[in-house]
C-alpha cells in the first residue's frame, strides 16, 4: 500500500516537472517571437527612414565644399547643421552664418544633395589656421522621429589634396560632342530659312532665282505672300 502511493506521487510529480518545462520553454518561445517582432519593426523603420549625412570633399582646383546628402528611403524634414568650431568660408564668414546652414532646410528628399563650396584648401587651412572642425546633424522623419549625429573631422588630408581636371582627350571630346549637337540644330533650322550661311555669290545667285520666282508668280500669289510676310514680321518671326 505504501508502495502505491509511493509511485502515484512519483508519477504526479514527474508531470508537474514536465508541465513545469513547457511552460518554461513556452515563455522562451514567446520571448524570442518577441524579439524577433522588435527586430523586423526595429529593421523595417531602418529601412525607410532618412539618413543625412553632411561631409567636407575635394574639387578641382583644391576646392574644398560641404555637401549634405540624403542617402535614406524617405525625406528628411527640418534638417539643421550647428557647427561648433566653424570654418572660414571665401567670403571671411563662418560657415554657420552662411543661409543653407543658418535656417533649417524644411525638406529633402531621397537622394538629394545640397553642396556649399567652403574656400581653397591651401587657404582654408593655412598654416596655424584649425584643420579640426565638429558639427551636429539633427533631422526629423515624416512620422516626427528625431535623429542627432555628431560629426568631428580633422580636415589636414585636404590641404593640398585636388582632384585631377580633364585631359586633352576630354576636352576634344567635349568640342566634338558640342559642335555635333550645333550641327543638328543648324539642319533643324535650315528648312525655315531663319538662318543661311553663304558666300557673296551663292547670295547674288539665290537672289538672282527669287526674282525670276517672283515675277514668274501671279498677282495672287504675290499679295498673299506679302500679306503672309507682314503677318510673320508682327509675330516677330
Amino acid at each position: 500500500m505504501v508502495w502505491l502511493i509511493s509511485t502515484d506521487s512519483s508519477s504526479e510529480n514527474i508531470s508537474i516537472g514536465l508541465a513545469a518545462i513547457a511552460a518554461f520553454l513556452a515563455a522562451i518561445s514567446a520571448i524570442a517571437n518577441l524579439l524577433s517582432a522588435v527586430e523586423a519593426q526595429k529593421q523595417r523603420e531602418n529601412n525607410e527612414r532618412p539618413y543625412i549625412h553632411g561631409f567636407f570633399d575635394g574639387g578641382n582646383s583644391g576646392a574644398i565644399y560641404f555637401t549634405i546628402q540624403n542617402k535614406g528611403n524617405s525625406p528628411a524634414f527640418d534638417v539643421t547643421i550647428t557647427f561648433g568650431v566653424a570654418p572660414i568660408d571665401f567670403a571671411e564668414r563662418p560657415l554657420g552664418e552662411v543661409s543653407l546652414f543658418s535656417k533649417p532646410i524644411s525638406f529633402i528628399p531621397p537622394g538629394q544633395n545640397y553642396r556649399q563650396f567652403v574656400n581653397i584648401g591651401l587657404t582654408l587651412l593655412a598654416e596655424g589656421k584649425p584643420t579640426i572642425f565638429d558639427y551636429t546633424l539633427t533631422y526629423f522623419s515624416a512620422s516626427h522621429q528625431k535623429f542627432t549625429e555628431k560629426v568631428e573631422i580633422d580636415l589636414s588630408y585636404l590641404k593640398q589634396a585636388t582632384v585631377p581636371g580633364k585631359t586633352i582627350e576630354e576636352h576634344l571630346s567635349d568640342i566634338h560632342k558640342d559642335l555635333d549637337t550645333l550641327g543638328k540644330d543648324f539642319r533643324s533650322i535650315k528648312g525655315f530659312g531663319s538662318l543661311l550661311v553663304e558666300s557673296p555669290d551663292e547670295q547674288s545667285l539665290r537672289m538672282n532665282r527669287l526674282l525670276i520666282d517672283e515675277k514668274t508668280r501671279s498677282f495672287l500669289q504675290r499679295k498673299l505672300i506679302m500679306f503672309l510676310k507682314k503677318l510673320l514680321k508682327l509675330m516677330g518671326v
